[in-house]
């Protein structure tokens, strides 16, 4: 089992599997390592709107069931990929650090930042989908 805790609160106990992959919150997700956040609402099942961006684009995801409203919808660099443009959301590589087997990107998204991995040396600047 494995637990966080912050300011004497206990936040999550549970199997590390579950803590990493279903936090219980903000402070849990980034706990166990970086996550991104983005502002989204239910768009039905599996799926949400992606509201702090133009257009509010429709994504695939895994939500809790029963999950209504708007929220926060938050992934780690590994759940990002990073595909040609077109390919899904807009954005470009803001810089990129070579860790020896993969790439660490940032990559602007609308008004947003956010971090993924790869493999595929991609230049900064490059527009990706």
């Amino acid at each position: 089992m494995t637990s966080s805790a912050e300011s004497r609160r206990l936040h999550q106990v549970a199997p590390p599997d579950v803590v990493y992959d279903r936090p219980a919150d903000p402070f849990v997700a980034e706990f166990l390592g970086y996550v991104g956040f983005l502002p989204a609402a239910v768009a039905g099942p599996g799926a949400a709107r992606l509201t702090g961006l133009p257009g509010t684009p429709a994504i695939d995801c895994r939500m809790p069931a029963g999950a209504a409203g708007g929220g926060v919808l938050a992934f780690r660099p590994a759940q990002v990929g990073l595909g040609p443009p077109g390919a899904g959301l807009p954005g470009r590589v803001a810089a990129r650090v070579y860790r020896g087997e993969f790439f660490e990107f940032r990559v602007r998204v609308g008004p947003y930042e956010v971090a993924a991995t790869g493999l595929q040396a991609l230049a900064e600047d490059a527009p990706v989908g």
